[in-house]
């Protein structure tokens, strides 16, 4: 998200990569592409990678180092490739450049309608407690006007049969309408005072609240 829509984005803690094999030779293959390092970074895999086994992935600490200074620890999720029909992301990520770090671009990414699909799939599934998040994403996509309705069926469909799942509730354009207008107020909000802000806040909390009241009510509408 970053890398395709900057400041725009929220910041984020973690970097997904799709890789072919099983979660041992994904393992494997990205401790040897850190091994070549980027400009003055050095990368190091930490101990003890956390196996995911039902999304089929694996999670690895990696920390990095500047001029052999510590710098930042990452994770890192190791997941199966995406779909065929990747999407080529010219960074939109500035001060790079001015720092004198070299930009690779085009990026290979995950297509923006997969990844919406995977969010739809990630804050309406069983385990979608603390999954807001992709609610806001979804929103700030939307209001680039880069939401693909007919796109996004067709990805969501796709992920449902190669996961052997089904999204649930089922997926319609009124679901997708629904989780956009009932949030959209969380993206219009801009407090200033510190009283602003307090009062943001408790208003995020409260709309959080009734959002899983009304994605539980229609879980229920749907079982």
């Amino acid at each position: 998200m970053e890398l395709r829509f900057a400041g725009a984005a929220r910041a984020t803690k973690d970097l997904d990569l799709g890789l072919d094999g099983d979660r041992a030779s994904r393992l494997s293959s990205f401790g040897s592409a850190l091994q070549l390092g980027f400009d003055e970074f050095i990368f190091r895999l930490r101990p003890q990678p956390r196996h995911m086994e039902l999304a089929d992935t694996v999670r690895i600490e990696v920390a990095i180092l500047y001029r052999t200074r510590a710098w930042q620890t990452v994770d890192v999720d190791l997941g199966p490739p995406g779909s065929e029909d990747a999407d080529l992301v010219c960074p939109a990520i500035t001060g790079l450049a001015e720092m004198g770090l070299p930009v690779t671009t085009p990026v290979r990414c995950l297509n923006l309608n997969e990844q919406v699909a995977q969010k739809l799939h990630a804050c309406t599934g069983p385990a979608s407690g603390g999954r807001a998040r992709d609610i806001l994403d979804i929103l700030l996509i939307d209001s680039l006007g880069r939401l693909d309705y007919a796109q996004i069926r067709i990805a969501v469909q796709r992920s449902s049969q190669n996961e052997e799942r089904t999204l649930c509730p089922p997926f319609s354009t009124c679901l997708l309408h629904g989780v956009l207008n009932s949030n959209r107020s969380l993206l219009l909000s801009t407090p200033r005072s510190k009283a602003q802000i307090k009062s943001h806040k408790d208003s995020n909390s409260c709309s959080t609240r009734l959002r899983l009241k009304r994605r539980n009510s229609c879980l229920s509408y749907y079982s």
